[in-house]
């Protein structure tokens, strides 16, 4: 595991020119796609085409309203199971093989992001990533072919960089 993702880094550094980057925004955050990624807002949920024929997906729930801060954790720990478990069934799929089993990592302060990599039977790759902000969840998927194994760690370099607001 550990080998692929420093194998997925090398070739990271082997990337194209900086281009100016697509950034998809919200009141309570802003990603920055990778070089060359184009979004489309117009798709339910919103999306983003690599420049390999990468797609991502990028969805995204939103704590709101009043409570008590007892309340409020609460709801926010029923929202990170519930994407543990999308993503958990969806690495299920009997067409995946898991390469980067679920783990925890740190992103910015105060920030968790969940991470899983599966390569599909025809070498394609499979990734989600879970990144838990101040008062929103997001779920990002990106499926990638074979050739296009950079794009998973350049999302998830995005993902570890999202710049969060409340």
């Amino acid at each position: 595991m550990r080998k692929l993702l420093v194998q997925l880094a090398s070739l990271a550094a082997f990337s194209s020119p900086a281009v100016a980057a697509d950034v998809l925004e919200t009141a309570s955050f802003a990603m920055t796609l990778p070089a060359g990624w184009v979004k489309n807002l117009q798709t339910k949920p919103v999306s983003a085409r690599g420049p390999d024929g990468e797609l991502l997906q990028l969805s995204s729930a939103k704590l709101q309203g009043g409570g008590t801060p007892a309340e409020a954790q609460k709801i926010r720990a029923e929202m990170e199971q519930n994407v543990l478990r999308s993503i958990e069934r969806a690495a299920s799929d009997p067409e995946l093989k898991v390469v980067v089993p679920l783990r925890r990592t740190q992103g910015s302060p105060g920030v968790a992001v969940y991470e899983l990599i599966s390569q599909a039977n025809d070498n394609s790759w499979f990734a989600q990533f879970a990144a838990l902000g101040p008062s929103t969840v997001l779920l990002v998927t990106v499926e990638a072919p074979a050739t296009a194994q950079t794009s998973i760690v350049a999302v998830r370099q995005s993902v570890l960089s999202i710049k969060w607001s409340q």
